[in-house]
C-alpha cells in the first residue's frame, strides 16, 4: 500500500524502457535511455545503477554483494519471462504483431497500432500493414513524449504500473519477440524479480538461472519461481441463484447487475488480498478475471512442511473459504494450486497445465481448509422466534423481518449506482463493519482486514482510485490505475433507473415480447494458453490481458453500437431525422399509471444529427463479462444480432486463431431469471460439444438447432439466421404469404422423419421442385415478378439445403411477423 517500491522492482519494471526512446531515432542506445529515464523522471539511483549492470557485458568488480545479486535478479528475470535473445542492435521502429501469434500456425501479419491504449475498436485491433494512419516513427515519438509527461516523480508504483501498461501496450518488446509487448514483458521481469530477490538463492544460483548453466554449489538448478493459481469455484451456480419474486421485479435487473459486479469485485478482492497476504506488489499477479488469477510467488520448498510461503498460502486459503462459508454458506468456495520453475524451458512446457492439474486436484478436496474451524454443525438455538428466514430473491438467509438479506440490498445498492459510475475506490478498511450499502467488502477473516470497493462518478479520496473503462487519469490522484468492467445495461435517465426485464423485451421485433439469455464461451483456452506459454510466463499474462480488453472492456462499446434513442429535447432536423428510423414503443411501469416512451433503432447508415437531442439506450444487459466467458439478456432478435457479432469481432480481434461458442434461451420476460441463465448454460454444453464431441465446437444452439456458426458445406448458424431475416422481409412487403412457413415446417419434419441428411442426394430433385412448388403457391397477390427475382437471387436453393434445419429461420420469420 505504500507509495514507494525497491530499487530493484522498479529497475525490473523499467529494464528496457530505453528501447521505446531508441525506436525514435537510431543513433540512441536503449540501455543509456533507460538509465536516464530511472533518474531523470523516476528519481531512483540505485535502480539507474542496476540496470547500467543488467546492461553490462560482464558485472565489475568492486561492487557490493547486495548490489551484484540485485543486477544478477534484473538479468535473470529478464532472460526468464520471455524467450527473447540477447540482441541489442537492430532495434527498428516496428509495430507489434498480434499476441496470438504463438498459438497460431500461420503467422499473423496484422500489426496493432502505436496509439496509448484506448478502449475502442480502432485502437485495439490489429490491422493489416496498409491501414495504419500514421507512420511508426511518429507513433514511438508520441508515446514517449506522453509517457514522459504523464509520469511525475513520487509517483505511485500502481500508479507508475498501469501509465507503463497505457504507453507500451502496443509497442514489441525485442526485435526477435514482435508479437509480446513491452509491457507484458516487463510486468512479468517485475514479478519473477520479486520472486528471485525474495528467495534464499545464491547470486551463483541466479547467475546460473540468467546463462541456462548449473550452479557452482553442484545442485544443478533450483526453483526460480512458483506460479500460483486462485480458483473461484462455484460461480455459475451463485450467478443463477436468483429469483423472480414478484413484489420484487421491480428490482430484479438491478440485483442481477449488482450480483454479477460483486463477483467481479469477489476476484478482484481475491488478487488483491492475495498480495497484500503475501506482502508481494501488484505486479506479481499476471493475469485476474473470470472467477480466476495467476500469480507469481517465491519459490516453496516442496517438500518442507515448514516453507513459509506455503504456510501464508495456506492460511490465506484458509482465511477466504472461511468467509466465504459464512457469507454464501459454502456455494462459492476457493482453491490455490501451484507449480514450479527452474527456469528451464522444460520448466515452461506445461507449466500452465502443471498449475490447472494442482488446482482441480485441490478442488476434490474443498473445504478441506477450514473442517478444523468448524468442527461441529452449526444449530441456531431453539425458539420461538426463529433468527432467521430464507430470503425472496437469493434463496439465502436473511434475518427475521426484514425484506431481504444483507447480500441483496448490497446488490442492489451497487446496481443502482454502476450506469452512472466512472470511478472505483479501494479502500484498506480496518473497521469490518464499517460500511455503506453501496459498497462491497471483504477479507475480514485475513490479517491484514478487508478491503473495501465502491463506485463512484467523482475520484474524491481513497487508497487507490481506478478509473471505470477509461485510461485517462483524473488530475494527479495517486494511487492510481484504470480497469474494465461489463456494465453496459439498458437504462433511461428520463426514468432514473435501469430497465427491468420485460420493459427491455419490448424492444423486440414481434408483437409478443422476449427476451433471450445468452452465455457464450471461447474454446479451448486452456489449451491455447498452454501452447503460448511454451515461450516465457510472459506470454500467459498477454493473451489474458488481450482478452480481459476484450470481454471486460470492448464489449461495452460493441453493445452500445446497437443503441436506441429517445428524444429529449428535438431540433426540427433531428425530429425529422427519427421520423424516417424504425420506431419502438415501450409502456414503462411508474408508480401510478403506465407510461409509454417511444425508442427508435440506429443503423449504420441512420444516425441522428446533435447528440444533444437525444439519449442513447442499449437495448443489451451484459450479465457477466470477465476472462474468456460472458452472458447477456437482451430482446430475442437484438440478442441474437448481438452474439453472431461478438463471434465476428472475436475472430477480427485474434485474427481468427480463437473460436466462441453460445447458448441461446429464450425466454418470456417475468421467468425466473436464474432458470433462464441454467438453460442457456445447458444449450452451451450442446454447442460446445458440437459435432457429438467431435471437439468442432465454434457452434451455436438457437431455436432448437445446434449448428456451426460457419460452414464450407452445410448451412452454418449464421446462413439459417440469414434465411430467416430474408423470408421475414418477403412476407412484411407481402411478396410471400405467412402460410408458406407452415409448408416449409412440414417439409423439414417429413425430412426429419425421412433420416434424410443435409446432403440429400437420391431426393436432391425431388426436394427442389417441391420447395418451387411451395414458392409458387405462397406467392402473395400479384408478386410473381418479385419472387422470380429472388428465386433468382438463390432463396430456393439456400432453401433446399436449409430444410435439415428449418425450423431456425421459420423461427425467426414467424416471430417477426406474427
Amino acid at each position: 500500500m505504500t507509495a514507494s517500491a525497491p530499487s530493484y522492482q522498479l529497475a525490473c519494471l523499467f529494464s528496457e524502457i530505453g528501447r521505446l526512446r531508441s525506436r525514435t531515432n537510431p543513433d540512441l542506445d536503449h540501455a543509456e535511455q533507460t538509465v536516464t529515464f530511472l533518474r531523470e523522471r523516476i528519481g531512483d539511483d540505485r535502480a539507474a545503477r542496476l540496470v547500467e549492470l543488467h546492461h553490462a557485458d560482464s558485472m565489475p568488480r568492486g561492487i557490493s554483494e547486495d548490489l551484484r545479486r540485485e543486477a544478477l535478479v534484473v538479468r535473470a528475470a529478464s532472460q526468464l519471462a520471455s524467450d527473447h535473445g540477447s540482441v541489442d542492435t537492430d532495434e527498428k521502429p516496428i509495430r507489434l504483431q498480434s499476441v496470438f501469434n504463438a498459438v497460431s500456425e500461420d503467422e499473423i501479419r496484422d500489426t496493432y497500432p502505436l496509439s496509448k491504449l484506448s478502449i475502442d475498436r480502432e485502437t485495439l485491433f490489429p490491422k493489416s500493414a496498409g491501414d495504419h494512419s500514421q507512420t511508426a516513427e511518429f507513433g514511438y515519438e508520441k508515446l514517449w513524449n506522453r509517457l514522459t509527461e504523464e509520469i511525475k516523480q513520487g509517483d505511485s508504483y500502481e500508479t507508475l504500473v498501469h501509465l507503463l501498461e497505457k504507453y507500451t501496450w502496443c509497442v514489441p518488446a525485442f526485435p526477435d519477440t514482435p508479437a509480446l509487448s513491452l509491457y507484458d514483458h516487463l510486468r512479468t521481469t517485475a514479478a519473477i524479480g520479486v520472486a528471485l530477490c525474495r528467495s534464499d538463492l545464491e547470486a551463483s544460483d541466479i547467475r546460473a538461472i540468467a546463462n541456462e548453466t548449473e550452479s557452482t554449489n553442484g545442485d544443478g538448478k533450483r526453483s526460480c519461481f512458483t506460479l500460483v493459481k486462485g480458483d473461484l469455484s462455484g460461480i455459475q451456480s451463485f450467478l443463477h441463484r436468483m429469483k423472480n419474486a414478484d413484489d420484487a421485479q421491480d428490482n430484479i435487473a438491478k440485483r442481477m447487475r449488482g450480483r454479477s459486479t460483486q463477483l467481479w469485485l469477489l476476484t478482484e478482492s481475491l488478487s488483491t488480498l492475495f498480495l497484500e497476504q503475501m506482502e508481494l506488489p501488484s505486479t506479481s499477479v499476471i493475469w485476474s478475471g473470470g472467477g480466476q488469477f495467476y500469480a507469481v510467488v517465491p519459490p516453496i520448498e516442496t517438500d518442507s512442511e515448514t516453507d513459509a510461503v506455503s504456510e501464508q498460502l495456506a492460511e490465506f486459503e484458509r482465511g477466504i473459504n472461511t468467509e466465504l462459508f459464512e457469507r454464501f454458506a459454502g456455494e462459492l468456495s476457493f482453491v490455490v494450486g501451484r507449480a514450479d520453475a527452474d527456469g528451464s524451458a522444460d520448466s515452461f512446457d506445461g507449466l500452465f497445465e502443471r498449475v490447472a492439474r494442482d488446482s482441480d486436484r485441490r478442488k476434490l478436496r474443498k473445504g478441506k481448509s477450514i473442517a478444523s474451524v468448524y468442527e461441529t454443525p452449526i444449530i441456531d438455538e431453539w425458539n420461538d422466534e426463529p433468527r432467521f428466514e430464507p430470503c425472496q430473491i437469493c434463496g439465502g438467509d436473511k434475518p427475521h423481518g426484514e425484506d431481504r438479506c444483507h447480500e441483496c440490498e448490497t446488490q442492489e445498492a451497487i446496481g443502482k449506482e454502476l450506469p452512472d459510475s466512472g470511478i472505483l475506490r479501494l479502500e484498506f478498511e480496518s473497521d469490518p463493519d464499517s460500511r455503506d450499502d453501496d459498497q462491497f467488502q471483504f477479507g475480514r477473516e485475513l490479517s491484514d482486514g478487508p478491503v473495501c470497493w465502491q463506485f463512484a462518478s467523482t475520484a474524491g479520496t481513497a487508497d487507490r482510485v481506478y478509473s471505470v473503462n477509461s485510461t485517462e487519469r483524473p488530475g494527479s490522484i495517486d494511487p492510481w490505475g484504470f480497469v474494465s468492467a461489463g456494465t453496459t445495461v439498458p437504462y433511461d435517465g428520463g426514468i432514473s433507473r435501469v430497465w427491468s426485464f420485460p420493459e427491455q423485451a419490448q424492444l423486440a421485433r414481434s408483437e409478443e415480447a422476449f427476451n433471450h439469455v445468452v452465455k457464450m464461451d471461447i474454446d479451448d483456452l486452456g489449451q491455447t494458453i498452454s501452447s503460448a506459454m511454451d515461450h516465457g510466463p510472459a506470454r500467459l499474462g498477454a493473451v489474458g490481458r488481450t482478452l480481459s480488453l476484450f470481454f471486460e472492456g470492448y464489449l461495452n462499446e460493441l453493445a452500445k453500437e446497437c443503441s436506441y434513442v429517445h428524444a429529449v429535447d428535438l431540433c426540427s432536423e433531428c425530429e425529422k431525422q427519427l421520423e424516417e428510423m424504425d420506431e419502438r414503443t415501450v409502456e414503462h411501469r411508474r408508480e401510478c399509471e403506465p407510461d409509454e416512451a417511444s425508442y427508435y433503432r440506429l443503423t449504420d447508415e441512420q444516425d441522428v444529427p446533435h447528440e444533444e437531442c437525444v439519449e442513447r439506450i442499449p437495448p443489451i444487459y451484459i450479465g457477466f463479462s470477465g476472462g474468456d466467458d460472458l452472458f447477456f439478456v437482451g430482446p430475442w432478435d437484438e440478442a441474437v444480432d448481438f452474439g453472431r457479432e461478438i463471434r465476428a469481432q472475436l475472430a477480427a480481434y485474434c485474427s481468427e486463431t480463437l473460436t466462441i461458442s453460445g447458448g441461446f434461451y429464450r425466454m418470456k420476460p417475468k421467468y425466473p431469471i436464474g432458470r433462464a441463465i441454467e438453460h442457456a448454460e445447458e444449450r452451451l454444453e450442446r454447442a460446445k460439444s458440437f459435432p457429438d464431441g467431435a471437439g468442432e465446437k465454434n457452434a451455436a444452439w438457437l431455436f432448437g438447432e445446434t449448428q456451426s456458426w460457419v460452414s464450407d458445406s452445410d448451412p452454418s448458424m449464421l446462413d439459417l439466421i440469414d434465411l430467416g431475416q430474408e423470408l421475414e422481409t418477403l412476407i412484411a412487403d407481402e411478396t410471400l404469404s405467412r402460410s408458406f412457413l407452415h409448408t416449409l415446417l412440414e417439409l423439414g419434419q417429413d425430412i426429419d422423419s425421412a433420416g434424410v441428411g443435409p446432403e440429400p442426394v437420391p431426393t436432391g430433385v425431388k426436394r427442389t421442385w417441391t420447395v418451387k412448388y411451395a414458392l409458387a403457391r405462397h406467392v402473395a397477390g400479384e408478386q410473381e415478378d418479385d419472387l422470380t427475382d429472388v428465386i433468382e437471387d438463390g432463396l430456393e436453393d439456400d432453401i433446399v439445403r436449409s430444410l435439415s434445419q428449418i425450423t431456425v429461420p421459420i423461427s425467426w420469420a414467424a416471430l417477426t411477423t406474427r
